[in-house]
């Protein structure tokens, strides 16, 4: 159960589509007795929205059809048993935009788990409506940063055209869930977690608590808890410990030399905080009205594998970016309003950061060295834009000038203003924001490389929860690897010679941030890239064929990573080669 907040009613600026009908797969999900996929609202209802309290209920599927036609390879087909124990199956996801008739947000939840467009088999996936954002690039536009600055475990994302039982629902974008799963958060199930800091009220299977400092509202994703909350669950009680020791330390007077950096990896988090500030991200620091909620944050999370610091991300909720700011008791400034709000965050906890220099350092030169990432936004709305702007009248949005009073369907002519309009705020805010850096007289001599952490600032899970891990890092082996790529062959095949494309040779060829992958037969390829500490940052399904190309440009490398190959040919031979991407 979740209460319809504030948020619900201040409906801001809203969503169109990305990409034409023509240009984009198509998604068709039909619900068993074409059943209407909505939450169920238990008090009166407006327009279409819930002005109580929702339940989200998942719907049954009996028919999932993805159709792309750019690639026909990533065409699925889905026609689940009739058995309720095999059921894929839909609902209606999110918070305020859950409560809205016109364009809601879902999540796909499968059986088996599935792969889509060559993504990492996974049950649930997340359709995004960008409800709010009339050119729908504001999530696309902070994933892209988010994969050029090389935060790890950014999502990718898919616009497709929707329909359910037929009936057009608009362009949706197509996501990861953040969940902690191979190719996603990929953290050890038991001696790992992942939160998120959120100040919406937890549904009925949620567990919520608040930090000891700083009132952090936490949510804890991973590992699973059935129940309420149990102080004395051990499950809990050593995430909430955890997140509790660190806020103590930050707000010690001995920070920041402490230990606190022993805790927290603070090169995530300043690529974090600096994507979520520079695009004015309001979930991130929650700008309402309501005091008792202001600077709370929203939709933020973190992470923690066994035996490593606390690392932030993933990204999320981005669709109140770009210049957000209240006006007062339910009422909003509509998008682009303001280009000079405070780099700095407004939460205490993301504060106590600027009282660190090396914090402070990393973040200056994260904004040194992407100047050309942050510069090349522009040119990345326009390439969305040029595909979207033909189809936007067929999408549904919020309505900026009366919050309640439904949805309006956008126009080709307002939405290439709106576009015009978010450029013109993004080299805008980029001023603001270089200004503002400049004026900070940061010392960047400050950084430091961080060590690993000692044992003492790593409280352990319950003797329960000692189990192996199910991350899928690679061996030490693996991390370790020479420049020369490696191979093998479960049927002792020959010594691959690498560089070479003729089909009887196979192996794998590095060449800048391109991979090479040849197989001596069609095989189905998976591909896996690490960082040097055994962290994945891909991992996907990249099709059948005897020579298949992958680049690693949307990783924004900075360091050295190891790529992991396995492939399985027609015979039932099966290949595994490793090999260096360097910066």
């Amino acid at each position: 159960m979740k209460n319809i907040t504030l948020k619900s009613v201040l409906v801001l600026m809203a969503c169109s589509s990305v990409l034409s009908l023509a240009a984009i797969p198509e998604m068709r999900i039909t619900t068993q007795n074409s059943q209407e996929v909505k939450p169920t609202c238990s008090g009166m209802e407006f327009n279409g929205m819930c002005m109580g309290t929702t339940t989200m209920k998942y719907i049954k599927v009996t028919e999932f059809k993805l159709t792309d036609p750019n690639n026909s390879r990533n065409n699925l087909t889905l026609t689940p048993e009739p058995a309720p124990s095999e059921s894929d199956s839909i609902r209606v996801r999110g918070n305020s935009t859950a409560g809205i008739g016109d364009k809601r947000p879902y999540r796909i939840k499968f059986d088996k788990k599935q792969s889509l467009f060559g993504r990492e088999k996974a049950k649930s996936w997340v359709l995004l409506a960008n409800y709010y954002d009339q050119t729908l690039t504001l999530n696309a536009i902070a994933f892209r940063l988010g994969q050029k600055l090389g935060l790890a475990y950014t999502p990718s994302s898919q616009h497709v055209n929707l329909y359910i039982n037929g009936s057009y629902k608009g362009i949706y974008q197509l996501t990861e869930q953040i969940q902690v799963n191979p190719g996603r958060v990929d953290v050890d199930t038991l001696k790992g977690f992942l939160v998120e800091f959120d100040y919406h009220d937890p549904e009925s299977d949620e567990v919520k608590f608040t930090s000891a400092k700083y009132s952090l509202p936490v949510f804890i994703k991973s590992p699973e808890v059935t129940s309420s909350f149990n102080a004395n669950n051990s499950k809990i009680k050593w995430v909430k410990d955890t997140i509790d020791l660190l806020t103590n330390k930050m707000s010690e007077n001995g920070f920041p030399t402490n230990g606190y950096r022993d805790m927290i990896d603070l090169e995530s988090y300043a690529k974090y905080v600096l994507i979520q500030q520079l695009i004015d991200n309001f979930d991130f620091n929650s700008k309402v009205p309501d005091q008792s909620q202001y600077g709370l944050p929203g939709s933020n999370f973190a992470y923690k594998d066994a035996g490593t610091r606390i690392y932030a991300g993933p990204l999320w909720d981005f669709d109140l970016a770009a210049g957000v700011t209240s006006s007062g008791a339910m009422s909003f400034n509509p998008h682009y309003s303001s280009t000079t709000e405070p780099i700095k965050p407004k939460h205490a906890f993301y504060q106590r950061l600027w009282d660190d220099p090396v914090f402070l350092a990393k973040f200056k030169k994260l904004w040194d060295k992407h100047q050309s990432d942050f510069n090349a936004i522009p040119a990345f709305i326009d390439s969305l834009a040029n595909a979207l702007k033909d189809n936007v009248a067929n999408n549904k949005c919020a309505n900026p000038s009366n919050l309640l009073g439904g949805a309006i369907t956008l126009t080709t002519q307002t939405y290439n203003t709106e576009v015009g309009k978010l450029k013109t705020w993004w080299n805008s805010r980029m001023s603001s924001f270089g200004q503002q850096i400049t004026s900070m007289n940061i010392d960047t001599s400050k950084d430091i490389e961080q060590t690993q952490p000692s044992s003492s600032s790593r409280p352990s899970p319950s003797s329960s929860s000692q189990l192996s891990s199910s991350s899928s890092s690679p061996s030490s082996s693996s991390r370790l690897s020479s420049s020369s790529s490696r191979s093998s062959s479960s049927s002792g095949g020959t010594t691959p010679v690498f560089g070479h494309s003729q089909p009887q040779q196979h192996g794998l060829f590095v060449r800048g941030r391109i991979v090479n992958i040849y197989t001596q037969e069609p095989s189905s390829v998976k591909l896996s890239v690490f960082d040097l500490r055994g962290k994945t940052l891909f991992s996907g399904n990249l099709g059948t064929g005897s020579n298949i190309t992958w680049s690693s440009e949307g990783l924004g490398i900075s360091k050295m990573l190891i790529v992991v190959v396995e492939a399985k040919g027609e015979s039932g031979r099966t290949y595994k080669f490793s090999g260096r991407i360097l910066p």
